[in-house]
């Protein structure tokens, strides 16, 4: 097993610029009548996972901001509206269904917590408006996204799948470690996790002893 193909993660800000990259062929669904561009992004802004949720809309008004003092895009400004998704799945569809229907955004960045990212991703969907993945890394949000999938899903973050393969190539090539433990949360990140590194310990012919979640 190799490491050619992997690729580094990107900052937030980075998501905000490629989602509005992406926006070329999505302008008329994502403008309002007085012609802005209307950008959602969910993410976790109150509750144990805030401060992500805040570096995660900071990023994005940053980008936001630089956008639109350059111009905007054809000449279009950029609206950011911003969804509370606490980071569980129910209130991050709450705020996915809120952005789509009621703030009308066209395209939307989300979320930092991969239960709400897998949650999103059939509303997007049936709305046809495009989300940018940019920091959730269950690797099932790649899977089930793209043909024969959820079509209107993208990401530019590395995966657990990835990550996993990093760490276990350098520990077992590098410093010759044998045995290995994940220690996790108990939701869809975490058990990404220890479901996408079993496989790689297994092809490198190494142990994982234990795979407790917490």
């Amino acid at each position: 097993m190799t490491l050619s193909g992997m690729f580094k993660g990107f900052p937030l800000k980075a998501a905000a610029l490629c989602a509005l990259a992406l926006t070329g062929g999505f302008l008329g669904q994502a403008q309002a009548q007085d012609g802005d561009i209307r950008l959602g992004i969910v993410s976790p802004n109150t509750g144990s996972n805030a401060r992500y949720g805040s570096f995660a809309l900071r990023g994005a008004q940053l980008a936001v901001e630089e956008i639109n003092s350059a111009g905007g895009i054809n000449g279009k400004k950029i609206k950011i509206f911003s969804g509370d998704s606490q980071c569980t799945p129910v209130e991050g569809v709450s705020a996915t269904q809120r952005l789509i229907q009621e703030d009308k955004v066209g395209f939307i960045i989300g979320d930092i917590c991969s239960s709400v990212t897998l949650a999103m991703q059939p509303i997007v969907e049936n709305a046809k408006v495009l989300l940018v993945n940019a920091a959730s890394s269950n690797p099932a949000i790649t899977y089930k996204a793209g043909v024969g999938g959820f079509k209107w899903t993208y990401r530019n973050y590395p995966t657990d799948e990835v990550r996993s393969l990093v760490v276990l190539d350098y520990a077992t090539k590098q410093k010759n470690f044998t045995k290995f433990a994940v220690l996790s949360v108990d939701s869809d990140y975490g058990r990404g996790a220890i479901n996408f590194t079993r496989p790689i310990t297994d092809a490198l012919k190494r142990r994982l002893a234990s795979c407790p979640a917490v």
